[in-house]
């Protein structure tokens, strides 16, 4: 049975100033996520998905006379940074079995630990927040209409986010190590550090706000590396 994972695609900008909005649309961009070390996954985008409900709750009646289901195509939310990771033998082998959401967001996690490139997956889709005012009642409010700021610091951040996207590590490699290292007991001060690191992961992919998540992920990354050049995968097997 092949299994769909739901995630969206969401970027690490350069610039990272606070004070653009729309950041999480330059994801918008890739046009193809492929794995070139783990053949057991693929990646793909679909506008809609096919759902089972109750036929009179489609209808829109409120009292449930029928049991009988049908099959509707739902539209998923930010198709373009929307992305399905489709299990071809990852998932079903796993031991122990799949846990649904452990284990589906460990993948996450061990997909982030596999590419370079400036994207990580994430199961919430964004919210760019670029700043608050205070109002006349002293109440603060939120805009997310501010602008780049200038033409050098739009430059440089042009055409960051790839047209492919590579995962080039070990994923079931490092998936094994993820899923067996949240659930092991901590007995050094290291294993506590990482314990730390993916626990914010855990924030970085689950963030609403663009500056938190980048700056939680790469605060992470170097905690989850051990300093430049160190190999991620090396550094959880060792845990």
């Amino acid at each position: 049975m092949t299994i769909y994972v739901p995630s969206f695609l969401r970027p690490l900008s350069q610039t990272r100033t606070g004070n653009e909005s729309g950041v999480d649309r330059k994801a918008e961009s890739v046009d193809v996520i492929k794995s070139t070390e783990c053949d057991l996954i693929e990646f793909q985008q679909r506008d809609t998905v096919q759902l089972w409900v109750n036929e009179q709750a489609h209808r829109g009646r409120t009292k449930v006379t029928s049991d009988k289901q049908i099959r509707v195509d739902k539209p998923v939310s930010h198709p373009e940074r929307h992305w399905w990771i489709v299990s071809q033998g990852l998932l079903e082998s796993i031991d122990p079995p799949l846990r649904e959401h452990a284990d589906l967001f460990d993948l996450l996690i061990s997909l982030n630990l596999c590419t370079d490139d400036p994207v990580f997956f994430s199961q919430s889709p964004g919210q760019v927040v670029g700043g608050a005012y205070e109002d006349e009642r002293g109440a603060l409010n939120y805009r997310d209409d501010l602008s780049i700021g200038n033409i050098a610091t739009a430059l440089f951040g042009m055409n960051e986010i790839p047209e492919t996207v590579e995962i080039t590590g070990d994923v079931r490699s490092a998936y094994d190590d993820v899923r067996k290292y949240r659930s092991k007991r901590i007995e050094t001060d290291e294993e506590m550090d990482m314990r730390v690191a993916l626990h914010m992961y855990d924030d970085a992919l689950t963030s609403d706000l663009w500056t938190a998540a980048a700056n939680f992920y790469y605060v992470c990354e170097n905690v989850l590396t051990s300093g430049r050049g160190a190999d991620k995968d090396a550094v959880l097997n060792r845990c």
